[in-house]
């Protein structure tokens, strides 16, 4: 391993606690050609965004019912928090969303793309990791990317989300990505990701049940949640 490489390892894992790093690569390149991603907590709309699409979709925009079944095929537990409560093991606070244990929680404001984001924190955790987590799931630099390959996948799951509008929303949040877009990380950059999540059986079979177009690939082996 590189020094380059140590180094990059060193300053993602740093900058997890200030950002949220959504892009900070295994690969061992220097920092110099490959910078660490950062986020702004505030994003402007992006050009392509419908007039009428609100800045971010929410959870009080979908049925909760639905959530809360994707996350029981893992095994998690959604926990609907009273409106304008705090939310229990929220990292970020405010409106994101919390996790403790197999417990994800959230309140009607809470972003869908941040609920989606927490749990699959969870999902990718084997079931001992997953029972000790309380507000920050991780310090991986490649589960942190994993759970945002994850997210995407997901999205498909959730009638009236999907993965394009929830790639939207991450760059409204302000996720961002070297490549410009969370679109583009996911088509073009995200290997190590989904390579990652297919050697521990965590791809989803796509069944993508939203009106916009699916992501248009082959089905992939289901996932094995933890026990």
């Amino acid at each position: 391993m590189s020094e380059a490489s140590d180094a990059q390892r060193m300053l993602c894992s740093l900058a997890s606690k200030l950002f949220r790093p959504l892009e900070c690569a295994t690969r061992p390149v220097s920092i110099i050609e490959r910078p660490l991603a950062s986020h702004m907590p505030i994003a402007p709309p992006i050009p392509s965004t419908p007039d009428d699409e609100p800045q971010v979709l929410r959870l009080r925009d979908i049925r909760i019912a639905d959530a809360r079944a994707l996350l029981g095929k893992y095994k998690l537990e959604l926990v609907e928090v009273e409106d304008g409560a705090p939310i229990p093991g929220s990292f970020w606070g405010d409106d994101e969303a919390g996790v403790i244990g197999s417990r994800v929680y959230a309140r009607r404001d809470t972003p869908v793309h941040s609920l989606l984001h927490e749990s699959c924190h969870l999902i990718v955790l084997p079931a001992e990791r997953r029972a000790a987590v309380h507000t920050d799931a991780t310090d991986s630099v490649i589960e942190e990317d994993a759970s945002c390959y994850l997210q995407i996948l997901l999205a498909d799951q959730l009638p009236g989300v999907g993965s394009q509008r929830v790639m939207r929303d991450m760059d409204r949040w302000g996720y961002t990505f070297r490549l410009g877009s969370a679109a583009a990380w996911f088509a073009q950059d995200a290997g190590d990701a989904r390579a990652w999540l297919a050697e521990r059986g965590l791809l989803p079979e796509l069944q993508s049940v939203d009106q916009e177009a699916p992501l248009g690939e082959a089905p992939l082996a289901p996932v094995q949640p933890a026990d």
